[in-house]
């Protein structure tokens, strides 16, 4: 059977991983009306596949440890926000963002990245030293607040 997603096969292979780690997150979002939509169109933003395949094999464990951040714990919301893929990105009514940690740079948290780590729109999706950076940064100011 031949099933068409208009994802590109990185975006599946995140998704498989996603849904290993966190099946019932994977489905629920797979649902989403905005989502069931938003392939149908066949027009979503197409990415980069990630070096070394879909969210690399650690889920960044290395990178996670270097920063200073917990790991199993990081590990876990990489895997629950974008699958281990620094290049996810979401637009809907209350986000605008991802880069492997879910950034939202909705509204006034635009320059709230910007003001905290140096992080865009533009620079921060696939960008794994930038996104350590501010994740570094927004743990070391504010725990685990802009994640739960």
């Amino acid at each position: 059977m031949l099933v068409s997603t208009g994802c590109t096969p990185s975006q599946v292979r995140a998704w498989a991983v996603w849904h290993g780690n966190d099946p019932d997150a994977a489905v629920e979002f797979a649902q989403r009306p905005e989502v069931i939509a938003d392939l149908a169109s066949g027009e979503h933003e197409s990415v980069a596949p990630v070096p070394g395949g879909a969210g690399a094999a650690d889920c960044y464990a290395d990178e996670f440890a270097a920063a200073g951040l917990p790991v199993a714990t990081f590990v876990r919301i990489a895997r629950r926000e974008s699958g281990c893929d620094p290049w996810v990105w979401v637009v809907d009514r209350d986000d605008d963002g991802g880069a492997l940690l879910g950034f939202n740079f909705k509204g006034s948290m635009a320059g709230y990245w910007r003001d905290l780590c140096g992080a865009t729109k533009a620079t921060i999706r696939g960008n794994i030293p930038m996104i350590m950076r501010c994740a570094a940064a927004e743990y070391e100011a504010h725990g685990l607040a802009a994640w739960r």
